[in-house]
């Protein structure tokens, strides 16, 4: 570990600790008798007859006329509620320990509510609680605990692989594993990998999803679940934790009954913390990185058949982040005036800032009829993403990047369904609907490409111009104009047939229009919209725009073995929308195709040795035509551009499983276990583009045919092991993990500067739940090896940057619920 980063850690866990370790000494001293329970000392019991209510001399209470029966049952009435209300509540006693790896849960991966294990779909799904015994608290660390799923941040964007399909989505493109929170789809990578807030549950649905939730689900989909406000009691719970790099977080949530048909919740967090790799940009030191949002619900039910929820969410984020990569290997020539900087330590020339802002307004209602469900969902999204970028990833001046990210985004989803009341309800099932989605997205001001090495050799003429001058970080260069725009409507349809109490079979569909159009691109030498036109010189003649239609079927099968056993076999095509190339230096905008995936999977859902073995597992095999991959150039003539494979071919299996282990000889001992395989590879991949090895030139028409899918390791996966001990009135937790990686590629070139080799990952929690107040206090450490490992990677014409993946932190954290 570098220097800087060790005076870091010894400064990490400062007063705040001390602190926390007074407010709890000082709760716990308020609390004797709880104290002394705790330790194991039996409360005082009052003498024999001297108990309130029980005194032989006490004087006797007389309601009503003492020779009425009536009488002697409310006196008596009357002097039970008065021993029960004043009566201390008996003392919480557990017979057993419980562990939070086991868990039955619900979910909607079907757009209904239905047991995990009852769903035909390789998922896994995991509660706010679960999530926080396995010390899950943002979304990159799911590649942790879910094989085969690869979740990073780098360039301020969330980067997300699952089983072998996915996509490294800077700037103006979709993703291709789908993000939803409530049901809401969020399409832009900007933001995505902030800490989660309070969660319900999240299900994590592997394999395409494209009948029931549409465009841009071939890989997979994560959809996250907040709490829905409780029209019944009054709750809430707070989270506080502080850590290395002087890292304070807090969470809070509060849930307010507002009458029988109404209610509302308010939940919001803020994040401070020093970021991980230490340095300096244009000669200052890096900013903490600041999350903060907060998240309104109100739902109101006006009868006992409607229900309406409307949600307000708003969400920032500053700091430099991961868009701090430095270059750690430079481009044989473009790159020669390039030192390699290869530790946590860095300097670069330019500004580095991420801003992040993201306001979503969204809502749902729900209609139960005698004859079937209605259900409507529909949000307008806004985000801003401001980010200065040093593109060479180091001290000398050579190229920069600023600018002024949006999205502009409205959708709308209508949903019938069937329920109790349906015809054919005992043996059929089904929903139908329709899906409209709105969107802009570019740069309101432009992509401005800054050459600050010009400064210095231009001299006077830069003066003279009237350009920017290095001095401020920036230099002269080229303003690019690029935005996009999407329209599309779909309609879509399942059902499910039960033949017998153990045969059913689903058929499902969606139909999808979609235009993509081009709203302006086009150069200009200074930020001014009014400067006449470098490239081209008729703006007007890139508006290009196309329409695509697509249909996506759906066929799956499904047997049960007993109450214990599912099999599931499906086979089923989804599609990912076509784009366009619009930061094009110096070229025409070019056309993206749409992806076009064919999957087959079997797979099995089981439980057995009485239950204390959950099993789940599936073998499947993708065939994906003009997989979109994306690279990077500048002095080539583009900015951050896709291409299409012809074809790629994934073929796997993944399992996972939670064990209770020795139950006859241990309490609350449990084990999780999962793992995936995966041979992903670009079948036929013959007009690549990548760098020369030998120079760094920008080379096309490769041939990458053979290659690996990046962030496809061949194996992957993680164990935890769970001890759950009964300690006084609470319970003692102690658990520790390991996640491990093969090798993978971050690039289709398989460039050996490209590739990390495989690494383990070990983490540890320690905690104690203390029943009576619902308090836990949990102490953490991660990636407790310190291993060195790399989170993403920017490959340009100077070199390849990088964003180092985070080293050895740990922490404590405090849950309190009420």
């Amino acid at each position: 570990m570098n220097a800087g980063v060790r005076k870091r850690h010894e400064r990490a866990l400062s007063p705040g600790l001390v602190s926390l370790a007074l407010i709890l000494v000082a709760g716990a001293a308020s609390a004797q008798d709880d104290l002394d329970f705790l330790l194991g000392s039996e409360p005082q019991q009052a003498p024999a007859g001297d108990s309130k209510g029980d005194a032989p001399d006490a004087p006797q209470t007389t309601l009503g006329t003492p020779d009425s029966p009536a009488a002697d049952v409310e006196v008596a009435d009357e002097l039970d509620v008065i021993r029960v209300a004043e009566d201390p509540p008996p003392p919480v006693v557990r017979e057993r320990p419980t562990n939070r790896l086991v868990e039955e849960i619900v979910v909607t991966a079907q757009k209904r509510e239905e047991n995990l294990r009852d769903v035909p779909i390789s998922v896994q799904a995991f509660s706010g609680d679960k999530l926080d015994a396995l010390g899950v608290d943002d979304p990159t660390k799911l590649s942790l605990i879910v094989p085969a799923l690869n979740f990073s941040n780098s360039i301020g964007f969330a980067i997300v692989y699952l089983r072998g399909l996915g996509s490294d989505v800077f700037l103006l493109g979709d993703p291709s594993v789908a993000y939803y929170i409530d049901d809401i789809y969020f399409p832009f990578g900007q933001g995505l990998a902030q800490n989660f807030g309070n969660v319900e549950r999240i299900e994590v649905l592997k394999g395409p999803q494209g009948t029931l939730f549409g465009r841009n689900a071939v890989g997979g989909a994560i959809s996250i679940h907040t709490p829905a406000p409780d029209f019944e009691v009054f709750s809430g719970s707070v989270q506080s934790s502080v850590g290395a790099f002087n890292s304070i977080k807090n969470r809070g949530y509060l849930n307010l009954p507002l009458g029988e048909s109404m209610a509302m919740s308010v939940s919001a967090y803020h994040n401070r913390e020093d970021f991980y790799m230490d340095g300096v940009a244009a000669g200052q030191p890096l900013e903490p990185v600041v999350a903060k949002g907060a998240r309104v619900k109100m739902a109101i039910r006006p009868t006992d058949t409607l229900e309406i929820e409307l949600a307000a969410l708003r969400s920032e984020q500053d700091g430099a982040g991961s868009l701090f990569q430095l270059n750690y290997a430079p481009s044989p020539l473009l790159g020669a005036l390039i030192q390699p900087q290869t530790g946590y330590d860095g300097e670069l020339s330019a500004p580095v800032d991420n801003g992040v802002e993201n306001t979503v307004f969204y809502g749902r209602a729900e209609w139960t009829l005698p004859w079937l469900d209605i259900r409507v969902l529909t949000s307008d999204q806004s985000i801003e993403n401001t980010a200065f970028y040093d593109l060479d990833g180091s001290p000398t001046p050579l190229l920069s990047v600023d600018g002024d990210l949006f999205g502009d985004v409205q959708t709308a989803e209508l949903q019938l369904l069937s329920n109790d009341g349906t015809w054919g309800a005992g043996w059929l099932n089904w929903i139908a609907g329709m899906y409209y989605f709105r969107a802009d997205q570019g740069y309101k001001e432009g992509l401005s490409i800054k050459l600050n090495l010009a400064n210095p050799l231009l001299g006077p003429i830069t003066g003279l111009l009237d350009l920017p001058v290095l001095g401020d970080g920036q230099g002269p260069g080229i303003n690019q104009y690029g935005q996009l725009g999407a329209r599309s409507l779909a309609y879509f349809g399942q059902m499910t047939v039960s033949f017998t109490d153990r045969l059913r079979m689903t058929l499902g569909a969606r139909y999808q229009s979609e235009e993509r159009f081009i709203i302006e691109s086009y150069q200009t030498l200074t930020r001014n919209r009014d400067a006449p036109a470098l490239f081209p010189a008729d703006p007007d003649s890139n508006l290009l725009s196309d329409t695509q239609h697509s249909f996506s079927p759906k066929v799956g099968l499904e047997f049960s073995l007993g109450e214990e056993t599912l099999l599931f076999l499906s086979w089923q095509e989804a599609v990912k929308s076509a784009t366009y190339n619009t930061i094009k230096i110096l070229a025409r905008p070019d056309y993206v195709k749409p992806e076009d995936l064919t999957a087959y999977e079997l797979g099995v859902k089981t439980r057995f040795l009485d239950g204390l073995v959950s099993f789940d597992a599936a073998v499947f095999h993708y065939t994906l035509e003009n997989f979109q991959i994306q690279y990077a150039n500048v002095l080539g003539g583009g900015g951050v551009n896709f291409e299409n494979a012809d074809e790629s071919e994934v073929r796997g299996f993944d399992f996972d499983s939670t064990v209770v282990l020795f139950p006859q000889w241990f309490d609350g001992l449990v084990m999780t276990l999962g793992a995936a395989y995966l041979d992903a590879r670009f079948t036929e991949y013959s007009n690549g583009t990548g760098y020369s090895d030998v120079t760094g030139l920008l080379l096309t028409g490769q041939d990458f045919s053979g290659h690996r899918i990046p962030r496809a390791p061949r194996w992957s996966g993680s164990a935890s092991l769970t001890k759950v001990w009964l300690l006084g009135r609470g319970e003692l937790e102690l658990s520790g993990d390991v996640y491990h990686s093969d090798e993978f590629f971050f690039t289709a070139q398989n460039s050996e500067v490209a590739r990390q080799a495989g690494y383990e990952i070990y983490g540890a929690r320690l905690s104690y739940y203390y029943d009576p107040w619902q308090l836990r206090v949990m102490a953490f450490g991660e990636n407790l090896a310190d291993t060195f490992y790399t989170g993403g990677v920017f490959q340009i014409d100077t070199g390849v940057n990088r964003t180092l993946a985070p080293p050895r932190t740990y922490g404590l954290r405090l849950n309190w619920a009420f």
